[in-house]
């Protein structure tokens, strides 16, 4: 299985990026270097990882022959995004455990300072 440069250019556009603006953010290539490393065949590696992260797709999109991993109901689910989830939910309960806590310190300094309840 090959992977195909020419798809790179047209998913960045194709999920409303500017291929400068990714650039920017990721490799800090020229729009002018991007494209002849395409040509080429010579994007390297850890560029290619950082633009695909910057898109929010998995890298094995790349060598994908269809879009079938773009769209994701059902079945279709990438197992990593999954799994990511799972690591984002964890995340959002454990601070709104921070959250919770730090209303209840909130309301007992307002309770012994004699400023009522806290709202």
């Amino acid at each position: 299985m090959y992977m195909d440069f020419n798809k790179i250019e047209k998913t960045i556009t194709d999920k409303n990026f500017t291929i400068k603006y990714i650039l920017d953010r990721t490799t800090k290539m020229s729009p002018n270097g991007f494209r002849l490393a395409l040509k080429r065949k010579t994007l390297k590696v850890d560029h290619l990882e950082k633009i695909t992260e910057a898109i929010g797709i998995p890298m094995k999109y790349w060598w994908e022959k269809d879009d079938d991993l773009l769209k994701f109901s059902g079945d279709n689910i990438d197992a990593t995004l999954l799994q990511e989830n799972k690591k984002l939910l964890k995340i959002i309960e454990r601070q709104e455990e921070t959250i919770d806590n730090l209303n209840d310190q909130i309301r007992d300094l307002r309770l012994k300072l004699g400023l009522g309840k806290a709202v």
